[in-house]
């Protein structure tokens, strides 16, 4: 049985199919998807199994839908239709220009839109997604557009998710080694402590809501220092020693103090409130969802 080629998966912006009641499709599939990591980390054929399962639970305005999912006899590919995002992801977004124009009340309106949608993943569908990160957010309406004057975005990527209470391992020792680990994946303290399983809890999505708030609202990238090590001149002992301390940083809590020291105080609290290194007092996605409707619209602007 031939092994899997690692595939790197983006979101095209060119519909590849159309479904019957006209939304725009795109296929996501792989090839040869043997590739079995531990009984925890499933193959990549198990995860779009589990994203199609997952998916077909849904129903909701700020999660992608699934429209089809073909699944070969022999196992040899599978494919997922999804309805298609017309600008991409969120990181894709921003690359492309249009985000320059973006104003942060019109980010803060974003940030309420996928945390809604992890409220009905929490609380209806008994879902954690455990990979909230801007690549997996998906940017369907521009701001200004008539229906959404913030512009319309879903979450999607839910092969990585698992049912409230279930065991999961959500990161191996592989992720966790530089330079592999200093992507757009914002995780969770939880998953750096444990390569083992642990049990999915819905706070483990908040904390990488409080890293959304930081990137995405403010510009603060608590990672550009070391990820800039990574691609400069530091030794390799340099570089190993400084991705130990920051990972220290991120199970001990030092790191989000520090990223947080030059927030406005109310957003500060809120970030806080996310990612304290407690995950039994880390804010509900519901707490969360009406601290920002009701107080976070009327917070001065940065």
């Amino acid at each position: 049985m031939t092994a899997a080629t690692r595939q790197h998966f983006q979101v095209p912006l060119l519909a590849d199919s159309y479904a019957e009641d006209g939304t725009p499709l795109f296929k996501k599939w792989i090839g040869n998807p043997h590739v079995i990591r531990t009984p925890y980390s499933p193959s990549p054929i198990d995860r779009y199994r589990r994203e199609a399962d997952l998916l077909s639970q849904c129903s909701h305005n700020h999660i992608v839908r699934i429209k089809g999912f073909h699944n070969s006899e022999l196992d040899t590919e599978i494919r997922l239709d999804l309805e298609l995002a017309p600008y991409g992801s969120v990181l894709r977004f921003n690359a492309s220009g249009p985000e320059k124009m973006s104003t942060f009340p019109h980010r803060l309106e974003q940030l309420i839109q996928i945390v809604d949608a992890l409220d009905y993943l929490h609380t209806t569908a008994r879902m954690v997604h455990a990979s909230v990160h801007l690549s997996h957010m998906l940017v369907f309406r521009r701001e200004d557009d008539v229906d959404y004057p913030s512009g319309l975005v879903k979450l999607c990527s839910f092969g990585g998710a698992f049912k409230v209470g279930e065991t999961g391992q959500p990161m191996t020792p592989l992720d966790c080694r530089p330079p592999e680990s200093f992507t757009n994946e914002d995780r969770f303290p939880e998953a750096y402590r444990s390569f083992a399983t642990i049990t999915m809890l819905p706070c483990y999505d908040i904390y990488s809501i409080g890293r959304f708030i930081l990137r995405r609202l403010f510009k603060i990238d608590p990672e550009a220092p070391i990820r800039a090590m990574a691609g400069g001149k530091a030794t390799e002992e340099d570089y190993r020693a400084a991705f130990r301390t920051h990972t220290q940083g991120i199970r001990d809590g030092s790191y989000i103090e520090e990223a947080t020291e030059t927030l406005p105080d109310w957003w500060k609290d809120v970030v806080r409130s996310c990612c304290t290194i407690d995950p039994a007092k880390r804010l509900s996605a519901q707490e969360l969802k009406t601290k920002l409707i009701q107080e976070g619209r009327q917070q001065a602007l940065p």
